[in-house]
């Protein structure tokens, strides 16, 4: 399986014949996957390219500074890249861009990727204030050559699989669930700096992540069972996400993770991946810190009973 180019829509390339669909695509979870199969599957001989945007739409459309997202603009492309696509091609969005009209929207991916099919979901939306849609392109495009296509919603356990259902429950900690929505684990990723040492002087030393990207959704507050991985290489961990109630009143957010059984592991300054798997507990202010030290033994026996996944996700779109 080869993997996608990444181009951008502003560059001059042009494909001649093409299957296409677009999307912010947050996440890439299993209802995207679905989609992004659907696609290849219809493609024949056709070049088939996906069309996403950075910054998120909603990020300008409803001037959100802070708007947060389930992936990296950057891990999303890594993720659609190992499908059987031909090109990711990154439309940078932008005020004036999100004031383009639908048929001019579509009359520019015409121009440049000439689709021959254009899938979309039964949700999606484009051109300015939202006035494009599945009904819309079909009537558009009725006397061309071109095939208007919508995916159905996809559902899980009763459940229609969206973005902002699976950010919902990435706030609430299920990640469990969040998981298998995605298809694949929960990830962080960033920068292992220096923290004020709480952890070794407890005996568990940790490694502070200061994330690559700050716009990426957090989970909630509290202990979980993670994958830290760093390079090839992958060791079970337990992670603390919250502010260090035993020691302060009052603290930034800090990501700080234990790895089991490597004490002399040293990470400051190298990148590093956390992939979640389950939520143990809230965040505790302890009267003690031998309390502490106590409950985080407790959380370590747990987790050495528990053999995490090892889904890297490479078979997501095959």
């Amino acid at each position: 399986m080869s993997t996608s180019k990444k181009i951008n829509f502003s560059d001059g390339i042009k494909i001649n014949s093409s299957a296409l669909t677009l999307g912010n695509f947050d996440g890439f979870h299993i209802g995207h996957q679905s989609l992004v199969r659907e696609l290849i599957n219809l493609s024949g001989g056709l070049k088939k390219i996906i069309i996403t945007f950075n910054p998120h739409t909603q990020k300008i459309l409803a001037n959100i500074n802070e708007f947060n997202t389930i992936t990296s603009h950057e891990y999303k492309l890594d993720l659609i890249s190992k499908c059987d696509i031909d090109y990711v091609s990154t439309i940078r969005f932008d005020k004036k861009f999100s004031q383009l009209s639908a048929k001019n929207f579509i009359d520019l991916i015409i121009k440049k990727y000439n689709p021959k099919i254009i899938m979309i979901g039964y949700d999606s939306r484009f051109g300015y204030k939202g006035e494009g849609d599945y009904t819309y392109l079909k009537e558009y495009l009725k006397k061309t050559n071109i095939k208007v296509l919508v995916n159905s919603p996809f559902i899980l356990d009763k459940e229609i699989i969206k973005s902002s259902s699976i950010k919902d429950l990435i706030y609430r900690g299920d990640i469990k669930k969040v998981n298998s929505f995605l298809g694949r684990p929960f990830k962080l990723s960033g920068i292992i700096v220096k923290g004020k040492g709480e952890g070794r002087n407890l005996g568990f030393p940790t490694a502070n992540l200061n994330l690559h990207d700050k716009q990426q959704i957090i989970p909630k507050v509290g202990v979980y069972y993670v994958n830290l991985i760093v390079g090839s290489k992958k060791y079970i961990s337990i992670c603390n996400i919250g502010h260090k109630p035993t020691f302060y009143k009052k603290a930034d957010l800090t990501i700080e993770t234990h790895v089991l059984n490597e004490k002399n592991l040293v990470l400051y300054g190298k990148k590093v991946e956390l992939d979640f798997y389950d939520f143990i507990r809230n965040e505790i202010k302890f009267n003690k810190v031998e309390d502490l030290k106590f409950q985080i033994k407790n959380d370590i026996k747990q987790l050495q009973a528990i053999k995490l996944g090892d889904n890297n996700g490479k078979k997501w779109c095959r």
